[in-house]
């Protein structure tokens, strides 16, 4: 069982966020732990016991995830009397109905981990969340994709248009979006997905994508106000970069 030594929490938005420090491998890793609520009938979990009553969220997720390290993957939250439930993994469907929290037990929450080891750190926005890490040099697309893969991770990427906003305002960072396959299809690096044609209009500035001199099959982005993509030259090194971990 781990032994906890350091703990710090903060809400952001409908989330609880953890960070927890652990030994790990002979150090210390930082590990953000974050609990997301999870609305619908159809969703729940198997109790593994009721921790306690009066507690605020947070200390309802410390105490389960304390308990039970290997257990808990849900929390059921009561915000009205502090009642905490600690639960296993998420059930969805009919089996998860079976087990849907009831009102008198509150609200379900599902576990989320971004290992924050390296500078990453859990973002959210709206919707969106991502275990992300932003670089503070440049280096062209291939070398930024091994720097991300020496450190468990891939570029940033993101099928939904929304999550863009994750990404560190004031400046341009390459992303896993690209057309080296095929001229003038984006995919996502992950799955290999096109963006269609409403997201190209919302991702690049005017004028871009123009593959200039038949060289430009990486893309660059910058979120915020204003916000847009481009496309250049990928063995040149231009932009900083993002990498990003599955929360997990």
């Amino acid at each position: 069982m781990f032994s906890l030594l350091l703990i710090i929490s903060r809400v952001i938005s409908c989330l609880e966020v953890l960070l927890v420090l652990f030994p790990h491998h002979g150090g210390a890793a930082l590990v953000q732990r974050t609990y997301t609520k999870v609305t619908g009938s159809s969703y729940g979990s198997d109790r593994l016991g009721s921790v306690g009553s009066g507690l605020s969220l947070s200390e309802c997720g410390l105490y389960c995830w304390s308990r039970y390290p290997n257990e808990c993957e849900t929390i059921i939250y009561n915000s009205a009397t502090g009642l905490c439930t600690a639960g296993s993994a998420l059930k969805s469907g009919a089996a998860g109905a079976a087990v849907a929290p009831n009102s008198a037990e509150g609200e379900l929450f599902a576990l989320f981990a971004c290992d924050a080891s390296n500078g990453f750190q859990y973002v959210s926005s709206g919707s969106e969340s991502a275990c992300i890490m932003a670089s503070n040099f440049t280096l062209n697309f291939y070398d930024a994709v091994q720097y991300c893969l020496n450190m468990d991770a891939s570029l940033f990427v993101a099928p939904v248009f929304e999550k863009l906003q994750l990404l560190p305002h004031g400046h341009r960072y390459t992303i896993g979006l690209t057309d080296i396959t095929t001229e003038n299809t984006f995919v996502w690096q992950d799955t290999g997905e096109a963006i269609n044609s409403k997201y190209r209009l919302q991702f690049f500035a005017p004028g871009d994508p123009n593959n200039a001199d038949g060289q430009e099959h990486c893309t660059a982005f910058e979120a915020g106000a204003g916000a847009s993509g481009v496309d250049y030259t990928c063995s040149l090194s231009m932009f900083r970069f993002v990498c990003e971990r599955p929360l997990v």
